[in-house]
């Protein structure tokens, strides 16, 4: 049973694999309030739930333009919701509660996030300057956001001999694990999933319109690169098809 696991027991079966440091740093430190939750009623589908929540009251205070709101949705959105990500998983693992549902949240809660939290942004640099040209392209950033996650390769879209080799394709297209050290870098500064992102500096700097801007050029280029290398993944599996259907017909 849970309850008769030492709390060390508790945090070793909370540990995964992280692909960066900063990943291995965070996912630690949440393993500490999880196996405190792992000895309450508390399951992972609540502490999904609260993070979804938190990312909503983070969205809010960023659209009212004012700095310190902005600090406090930066700490709610960059480090409370963050760790609150990493809690929900190392909870399941502690206590064996897994579920189908909660893996949906799981997504939900990622792609939900970002897209409010830039719409909140335009907002309020709109209404703090007036300005439409970054109101349009902050959300014009955000809608390549989203056109980037409806791109990704859905499995049920080819036949079932396919699927397989197919989603390696998409492994390779979403992955920065096997790329080069300056992409990973790269990919540290700007990404989500490290709280001392470029977010994070711009909000503490007051620059809340070049970061706007910033984001809405990265939200385009990343459509761009996933749709390139999933097609040239795609075009490489025909080509090998092709071989192979050539040598059986020979």
């Amino acid at each position: 049973m849970t309850g008769k696991k030492t709390f060390g027991e508790m945090l070793a079966k909370g540990r995964k694999e992280c692909w960066s440091p900063s990943q291995r740093f965070w996912m630690e430190i949440s393993l500490y309030p999880a196996a405190l939750l792992a000895r309450t009623p508390i399951t992972p589908n609540m502490v999904t739930s609260s993070w979804i929540m938190l990312q909503l009251v983070a969205a809010y205070l960023f659209s009212l333009g004012d700095y310190w709101y902005n600090i406090l949705a930066l700490i709610l959105f960059n480090f409370v919701a963050y760790i609150g990500d990493h809690v929900d998983g190392n909870l399941a693992r502690m206590t064996g509660r897994f579920s189908m549902l909660g893996s949906y949240l799981e997504q939900l809660a990622l792609f939900f996030g970002t897209p409010i939290v830039f719409i909140a942004l335009a907002i309020a640099n709109f209404s703090m300057n007036g300005n439409v040209f970054y109101l349009i392209i902050t959300l014009t950033g955000v809608l390549f956001w989203l056109l980037e996650k409806l791109i990704r390769i859905n499995p049920y879209w080819f036949k079932d001999e396919k699927r397989e080799v197919v989603m390696k394709v998409y492994s390779e297209s979403v992955s920065f694990r096997n790329k080069s050290i300056i992409n990973r870098i790269f990919v540290e500064i700007v990404r989500r999933g490290q709280p001392f992102n470029l977010l994070f500096f711009l909000i503490i700097f007051n620059r809340p319109v070049e970061l706007a801007l910033i984001y809405s050029a990265l939200f385009f280029l990343e459509f761009l690169r996933k749709l390139y290398s999933t097609v040239r993944g795609l075009k490489r599996l025909d080509k090998k098809a092709l071989v192979v259907e050539t040598q059986e017909t020979s």
